[in-house]
């Protein structure tokens, strides 16, 4: 069982630079949620034993 339900997040994240009078992204890493997520574990020993009822 998942502790934590939450949706997903995809991003690029990147810098944005001025160029031909407009804005672009550059240095722009794809960051996929799956593997951004904490562990379970991890959430576990975060969480207060309340919020684990």
């Amino acid at each position: 069982m998942t502790v934590l339900f939450a949706c997903l997040v995809e991003a690029y994240v990147g810098k944005l630079y001025p160029r031909g009078g407009k804005v672009t992204l550059v240095q722009w890493p794809y960051a996929d949620g799956k593997n951004e997520q904490a562990s379970d574990a991890c959430l576990k020993a975060c969480r207060p034993a309340q919020a684990m009822k």
